[in-house]
């Protein structure tokens, strides 16, 4: 990073606008990774579900909705799935860029069921017929470093 002569305050925008351009190339490349996996092997490596259906749903701090999520596939269980608590993951029916697509976060797995933190109520579309599951790009790094240093 270059030297300014305007301060603090023009040093702290740059490197505001230098970590959001680092998020954007990170976001870029976890679609690139996945525009370029096969879903099969997205399945297969634990990147990925299908066939998820709402078991119930729970009422979750900040306005928020746990769903209690399963499946009929075997792999549907947290020795296979590549998934932690607070991963961020995306729910949809087709394609992961629909516009439709639900964004959520990896509450824990209870027992064979998958709790899945979601903002909002849930459209009934994914009440009404099963739907997929992908991971997406961790943001808390990125959300953590932004308010630090809009500080």
């Amino acid at each position: 990073m270059r030297q300014t002569s305007e301060g603090p305050e023009a040093t702290i925008r740059e490197l505001i606008g230098l970590w959001q351009r680092e998020r954007e190339a990170a976001r870029e490349r976890f679609r690139q990774e996945r525009d370029q996996t096969p879903w099969k092997e997205r399945l297969e490596r634990g990147l990925a579900a299908h066939d998820l259906t709402i078991d119930e749903t729970l009422p979750a701090p900040g306005g928020r909705l746990v769903m209690l999520v399963r499946s009929g596939d075997v792999r549907f269980n947290r020795h296979h799935l590549s998934l932690r608590p607070g991963d961020p993951v995306r729910l949809f029916h087709q394609d992961p860029n629909e516009p439709a697509a639900l964004h959520a976060i990896v509450e824990r797995w209870r027992g064979p069921a998958l709790g899945l933190a979601v903002d909002g109520e849930v459209p009934d579309a994914y009440e009404d017929k099963p739907f997929r599951l992908e991971r997406e790009a961790p943001e808390a790094t990125f959300d953590r470093g932004l308010r630090a240093l809009e500080r």
